[in-house]
C-alpha cells in the first residue's frame, strides 16, 4: 500500500538538508575566496564568490520549509504547501541565469580568441576540493529530494550539479589547452556545458507551471482513481475527476452514482470506502472529496476527467 512521508518529518528533513546546504557551501565558499586570494587566482576567488550564490539558494529553501509548515488558515485555506512550487520557480530562474551567463561569457572569449592563463597549482587543488564537495551536496539534495518527493530540493541538487560540471570543464579545459594544445575544444565543451544548464533549469520550470495551474505531472494517476473506484462494489459510474498537486500532495475530486433508494449514511459509507481506497494506491493523497449522484442521473457534463478520456486515444 503506498503510504506518503509524515508532513512534519518531511519539513523536518529539507529543514536539515537546508543547514547542511548553508553550511557546505559557506565552507567551500570562504576556502575558496581566502585560497584564491593566497594563490593569486581570480578564477578560483569568483568561484567562491558564486558558491556565496549557493547559499542564498539554501537559505531558499530553509525559508520556505518555514513557510510550508504553517497549518491552513482563513486566508490560505488549502495550505502554504505551493510556496515550494514558487520556491522551485525561483531555483529554476537562478540555474537559467547561470547557464545564460556561462554562455554569454564563453561566446565572448571565443569572439576575442582570449586563451587562459595557467593557474598555480594551490588553485588546482581548490577546485579538486569543490568538486567533491559540491558533488556530496547535490548528491544528498537528489537523494533526499527524491525521496520526500520535494521538487526544491531537487531543483538545488541540479543547481550543485551543475557547479561541479562546470568545475570539472574548467579542469578539462586546462588539459585540451595546456597538454593537448586544443584550446577550442576547451570552448566548445564550456558552450556545451552552458546549453545543459539551460535546458536543466527550463525543464524545472515548465515542471513548476504544470502544479502552478492545478495539473499533474503524470496523468497515469487518473488511471489509478478509476482503478480504486472499481475496487468498491456499490460505487459507479466515477467521473468528473479532478486531482490538483500542492507541493508534494494531491486533492482528488470526484463524482460517482450510488443506488437512489439507499440511506444517506449507506451513501456515505460508499463515499469514505472511496477515499479509503484512492489513498491506498496513490502515496500523499491528502484529501479526497466524493459527490454522490443516483443511479442514471444525467446532466450536462462539466469539466472533469472520465474514463472516456483516457480510452481515447491521443
Amino acid at each position: 500500500m503506498p503510504e506518503g512521508i509524515n508532513m512534519e518529518a518531511r519539513e523536518k528533513q529539507i529543514i536539515r538538508i537546508s543547514w547542511i546546504g548553508i553550511t557546505g557551501n559557506s565552507i567551500l565558499s570562504v576556502s575558496k575566496i581566502v585560497l584564491g586570494l593566497i594563490s593569486g587566482s581570480l578564477a578560483v576567488v569568483g568561484d567562491g564568490i558564486d558558491s556565496a550564490g549557493d547559499i542564498i539558494t539554501s537559505w531558499i529553501t530553509l525559508i520556505t520549509a518555514r513557510i510550508i509548515a504553517r497549518p491552513p488558515d482563513h486566508r490560505f485555506s488549502f495550505g502554504y504547501a505551493r510556496a515550494e512550487t514558487i520556491a522551485t520557480s525561483v531555483l529554476a530562474f537562478i540555474i537559467f541565469f547561470a547557464g545564460a551567463q556561462l554562455c554569454i561569457s564563453t561566446v565572448a572569449i571565443i569572439a576575442r580568441g582570449e586563451i587562459r592563463m595557467l593557474p598555480t597549482q594551490l588553485s588546482v587543488y581548490v577546485t579538486l576540493f569543490s568538486i567533491g564537495g559540491k558533488l556530496f551536496l547535490s548528491i544528498l539534495h537528489l537523494r533526499v529530494g527524491k525521496k520526500i518527493n520535494s521538487s526544491m530540493l531537487i531543483a538545488n541538487g541540479r543547481n550543485m550539479q551543475n557547479d561541479v560540471l562546470i568545475s570539472v570543464t574548467v579542469l578539462a579545459g586546462l588539459f585540451f589547452t595546456f597538454i593537448l594544445k586544443m584550446p577550442l575544444v576547451d570552448k566548445i565543451t564550456a558552450l556545451i556545458i552552458s546549453l545543459w544548464i539551460m535546458r536543466v533549469g527550463l525543464r524545472i520550470f515548465l515542471q513548476t507551471i504544470i502544479e502552478m495551474m492545478d495539473g499533474v505531472k503524470d496523468p497515469a494517476i487518473y488511471k489509478k482513481v478509476f482503478e480504486a473506484v472499481r475496487e468498491v462494489t456499490d460505487a459507479q459510474n466515477p467521473h468528473k475527476v479532478r486531482i490538483r498537486q500542492l507541493g508534494n500532495l494531491y486533492l482528488v475530486s470526484l463524482d460517482i452514482e450510488v443506488d437512489e433508494n439507499i440511506s444517506v449514511k449507506a451513501s456515505h459509507d460508499i463515499a469514505m470506502l472511496v477515499e479509503e481506497r484512492i489513498k491506498s494506491k496513490i502515496r500523499d493523497v491528502s484529501e479526497v472529496l466524493v459527490h454522490i449522484e443516483p443511479s442514471g442521473n444525467v446532466e450536462k457534463e462539466a469539466f472533469g476527467v472520465t474514463k472516456t478520456h483516457l480510452d481515447t486515444p491521443k
